[in-house]
């Protein structure tokens, strides 16, 4: 058939001299079973690990949101500049001045917001979606590496003060509280600081969960975003409750 498989795990590449390598760039000193160890120590579980460094396929099953829910929503050129929050903002602004048309009262465009703030390791991201009826479109997505607070800030409120946006939850449970109390203070009723219990992300899940099964998200396709949403398991503790699990806080995205 004109083609032939290559399987390189982990093992095989530091019995290839990658620890070297990396090592003569980076000026670290890892010993080949240090590198490996802290790898390993990174991942999220077993199966993480069998997968990324092991050449392991995954088990579709153990998803909490499967590929073919999540592909099933991916719609191409779902994200949009934002020039485009603006330009629909302006025109809902003249509709309510009575100036223009473009909108009727009862289609007026409505936009929410969501915050996850992070600094070091992770990401901070805005994320904005667009309600057309019942499907909620993924229409700004703002990755923010390692800013500083007064960065994150301008860029979340050069959103925020859009008319059209009527809702943005922030998430206040660690470093983002300072943000969420000063866009409150700031917006008022648009903002929401959100306080993470496990009951109410066990809320959530179920309820992303739910809109990816009745295909009431449209978002892109990102191949990053798709490992993502995989990437989150439900565990059942020994005591019967219910735990979800991302990505690992030492892992970079």
């Amino acid at each position: 058939m004109g083609w032939s498989h290559h399987r390189v795990s982990i093992y095989d590449a530091v019995d290839q001299g990658l620890v070297d390598r990396i090592n003569k760039i980076s000026g670290r000193r890892d010993l080949p079973a240090q590198f490996i160890h802290r790898l390993r120590s990174e991942c999220l579980d077993e199966e993480q690990w069998q997968q990324e460094y092991c050449c392991q396929p995954s088990d579709e099953n153990s998803a909490f949101i499967t590929w073919e829910m999540i592909t099933s929503c991916e719609t191409p050129n779902c994200l949009k500049p934002f020039s485009y929050l603006k330009e629909v903002d302006d025109a809902d602004e003249a509709a309510n001045d009575g100036s223009s048309t473009f909108y009727s009262r009862s289609h007026r465009p409505h936009f929410y917001v969501g915050v996850d703030v992070a600094r070091k390791h992770d990401l901070t991201v805005i994320d904005v979606g667009e309600k057309i009826g019942d499907i909620v479109w993924d229409r700004i997505r703002i990755e923010l590496r390692d800013k500083k607070f007064s960065e994150i800030e301008e860029e979340l409120f050069r959103i925020l003060r859009l008319s059209s946006i009527r809702r943005c939850c922030i998430d206040a449970t660690g470093i983002g509280m300072q943000l969420a109390e000063r866009a409150k203070d700031r917006f008022g009723w648009k903002v929401e600081p959100i306080h993470f219990t496990a009951i109410l992300k066990e809320e959530l899940a179920f309820s992303l969960r739910s809109a990816f099964e009745d295909r009431r998200l449209r978002i892109d396709p990102d191949p990053k975003l798709r490992d993502d949403l995989r990437g989150v398991k439900k565990l059942v503790t020994s005591a019967g409750n219910i735990r979800f699990l991302g990505e690992p806080e030492s892992a970079p995205r």
